[in-house]
């Protein structure tokens, strides 16, 4: 009996509590849209140059999130938001040591931390988008295309409330001490979360500052290690100041808007006089209004959504832009 739960002493002793695995949970939710938020400032000061990044911030984004965790996972252990929170990943099935991870349960890690997610999120904008094209009408009223629309939809929201489900039961599984894993992930891959080991070869940042003051610093594997801790650690806290400033920026818009005085009309645009009440594709009275907010200018539906698949760009201006710019209107039928 005692060789049967030898393996599973050091996660039971070393294991975080709920707190702390929601916590690294949130900020592996919120890395996402701070990124992308830095993406916007540089899109906004040089669209010209930086456009296309609004057009493939998903794939960028998975990119940038896979060399980011597969560094973490091969020299820390664990994931990006893990090892912020002093964590690190045990294999269950033997009895490895933290952060010493097999190559199976490794491409594992890394497939639910960045390919997973991001499978989700392009099914997720697809079914939004089937729901928006049923709403308005202009998607195929019958046929095989209708029927694999509403096999992808009604899929995507029946894994989505079994996925959600299956988290919050492993939540509590875990709270009740039934589970090691806190999380559908890491019960598939196999692991569980356990509090990181000190690395007692290791020079601290106060020692390697010592020895670059005196001029004795030589490069060497454990000063090196520590170099790269450096700039991981800022890399961490650079997570949490892009949210504080994105938390800051939107209270002071908040703020603003309401102290400033409503501004006057703007006069009527070359383009408002010569496209007026119709369309700037097909030329005929607009056929459900859908304004694109990157140029100000009304469109038919089913013409601008078929122009942007194709260009992604506004057809009069040559803005970049994605069907996430298209706004409905619906005038008043008074």
């Amino acid at each position: 009996m005692a060789e049967r739960g030898a393996h599973l002493t050091t996660t039971v002793l070393n294991k975080p509590s709920i707190f702390e695995v929601v916590a690294q949970d949130t900020l592996t939710a919120t890395f996402k849209p701070a990124a992308k938020r830095v993406l916007q400032f540089f899109i906004a000061r040089n669209p010209e140059k930086y456009g296309w990044l609004s057009l493939w911030f998903e794939e960028v984004y998975l990119v940038f999130n896979s060399i980011l965790q597969s560094h973490y996972l091969s020299y820390n252990g664990g994931s990006f938001a893990e090892t912020f929170y002093g964590l690190q990943r045990l294999y269950l099935k033997t009895g490895s040591s933290p952060g010493n991870l097999p190559r199976r349960e490794k491409f594992m890690s890394l497939f639910f931390l960045t390919v997973f997610p991001y499978l989700r999120s392009k099914l997720e904008d697809l079914s939004i988008k089937y729901q928006l094209e049923e709403a308005d009408g202009v998607a195929p009223q019958s046929g095989w295309q209708r029927n694999a629309r509403q096999l992808l939809m009604k899929s995507h929201q029946a894994f989505h409330l079994f996925w959600e489900l299956w988290t919050l039961v492993q939540y509590l599984r875990y709270l009740s001490g039934r589970s090691n894993s806190h999380s559908p992930a890491l019960t598939l891959t196999k692991v569980a979360l356990v509090y990181a080991e000190e690395d007692m070869n290791d020079y601290s940042f106060s020692q390697m500052w010592q020895a670059l003051s005196s001029g004795s610093f030589r490069p060497s594997l454990p000063s090196m290690k520590t170099v790269g801790s450096v700039m991981t650690r800022g890399l961490e806290l650079a997570a949490f100041f892009i949210q504080f400033l994105q938390w800051w920026h939107s209270e002071q818009t908040r703020t603003d808007i309401t102290a400033l005085p409503v501004p006057e009309t703007p006069p009527i645009g070359e383009h408002s006089e010569r496209f007026g009440g119709v369309c700037p594709i097909c030329m005929n009275p607009w056929k459900v209004e859908t304004l694109l907010s990157v140029s100000g200018l009304v469109f038919c539906y089913r013409c601008i959504r078929t122009h942007l698949i194709k260009t992604s760009t506004c057809p009069v201006t040559h803005y970049p832009a994605t069907m996430e710019d298209l706004v409905r209107i619906y005038p008043s039928q008074s």
